[in-house]
């Protein structure tokens, strides 16, 4: 299993433990995701998750579009940008997390 298939899994379930979807610790699930975002930057390729921008998962764009802030990709800030005005969960940490992009990067 290559990294993206493994983001995408652990990004699907830790959103449906969080949706009550299903049991367990959405806390493991991001602390994979976590550490699969650390390898791609320690080997500069995280900018392979930018295929994972085109899925019809809302999970996995969140996670992927919020992991490629580390590397500024406008396409993920978009996707971030189009999250942030659906309802729910997904929604508001889309909007928490560009908003946390924007203070630190000095952007108003």
């Amino acid at each position: 299993m290559d990294y993206i298939e493994k983001f995408s899994i652990n990004a699907e379930k830790k959103w449906s433990i969080i949706h009550g979807e299903q049991k367990g610790n959405p806390n493991l699930f991001h602390d994979k995701n976590e550490e699969i975002i650390n390898e791609l930057l320690n080997n500069n390729e995280l900018i392979i998750l930018e295929k994972l921008l085109d899925s019809n998962n809302d999970s996995i764009l969140l996670e992927c579009a919020t992991a490629l802030l580390y590397i500024d990709d406008e396409k993920a800030i978009q996707v971030l940008k189009i999250l942030s005005n659906t309802k729910g969960l997904i929604g508001f940490t889309a909007k928490m997390n560009l908003n946390a992009y924007y203070k630190k990067k000095n952007i108003t």
